[in-house]
């Protein structure tokens, strides 16, 4: 095992609040796509691992998240299902066939 897989295990025993899926890394070329399938995988699991969750959240080791800003910015969306709120950066629907839809109130504006 590695030194970075032993930190990552230390980190996630001491605070709880990482997760590790198994998602293959198929290289240089493939980097979009597997951002997509890492993406995919994790709100798969997300929502069987805490299916009555009102909302998700996937951020990367290098971004910083305001709480309260979150917080706020989040609070209008409570009674509207099944909403992506974020910046989506990969075309995820090359990766799943077309099967991604993206829709939003405000298109084109």
């Amino acid at each position: 095992e590695s030194p970075t897989a032993q930190a990552i295990a230390v980190e996630m025993a001491t605070h709880g609040d990482g997760i590790v899926l198994d998602v293959p890394e198929r290289g240089e070329r493939a980097k979009q796509a597997d951002c997509a399938w890492k993406t995919h995988a994790f709100y798969l699991w997300a929502t069987t691992a805490y299916p009555s969750a009102r909302f998700y959240a996937k951020v990367e080791d290098d971004s910083l998240v305001f709480g309260a800003r979150l917080v706020d910015a989040l609070a209008p969306l409570v009674p509207i299902p099944r909403v992506y709120w974020g910046h989506l950066m990969w075309a995820l629907s090359m990766c799943f066939g077309g099967n991604v839809h993206p829709r939003r109130s405000d298109a084109g504006q």
